[in-house]
């Protein structure tokens, strides 16, 4: 369909200690969320910290395959949905975005990362979690929300996206293919299993 497009939203289980402390404390499967405006996942975009080893220094940040193993090869667990959008939709969300990683006043909300677990998040001005940053684009294309963006858990999403056609692996076995064989090709030379779907 000519007015057809897709984003993406993928959720993640990193492989970083803050991100093991952030599934213990906030009792979750998956500890962040972010959104790619392509199947390739080359505009792949989130709110985090600019180096793992740097927890105050964040933003909004281009996500990459290197990002996400930490160069290692243990793996990373993942889904990933692909959502149909028009457009229309798909240009306002990627205008939208590229202003929000244009201005350097945005910030990573750490603040209400850390004290989620005891304040169940906050909205700070130019400032996003993960998940805040997604919720927010979500809605942005037509998703109701029944509670503010900084309230949801990555986890959630699975519920919310569930009528969504997700890629899928289990022990490095595709079993959901969504994608071109092209696009299936690229991931596994790309992530070489280090990256593992659920």
């Amino acid at each position: 369909m000519e007015n057809q497009r897709y984003i993406y939203v993928v959720i993640s289980k990193t492989a970083t200690k803050f991100g093991y402390v952030l599934r213990k404390v906030g009792k979750v499967r998956y500890n962040h969320a972010s959104v790619a405006l392509d199947a390739e996942l080359n505009e792949w975009y989130s709110f985090a910290r600019k180096q793992y080893q740097t927890v105050l220094l964040g933003g909004c940040v281009l996500e990459n395959m290197e990002r996400y193993t930490l160069r290692k090869t243990s793996d990373v667990q993942v889904v990933i949905f692909r959502i149909p959008v028009t457009v229309e939709q798909y240009c306002m969300l990627r205008n939208t975005i590229y202003e929000i990683k244009n201005d350097e006043e945005y910030m990573y909300n750490l603040l209400s990362v850390l004290t989620w677990p005891f304040t169940k998040g906050f909205s700070t001005y130019k400032a996003y979690s993960c998940i805040e940053f997604t919720m927010t684009m979500l809605e942005k294309i037509g998703f109701s929300l029944d509670k503010p963006a900084y309230r949801y858990t990555p986890d959630e999403l699975l519920g919310l996206l569930s009528d969504y056609e997700a890629f899928f692996f289990v022990e490095k076995q595709l079993i959901c293919p969504l994608l071109s064989y092209r696009i299936f090709k690229y991931y596994m030379l790309t992530w070489k299993g280090h990256i593992k779907l659920f």
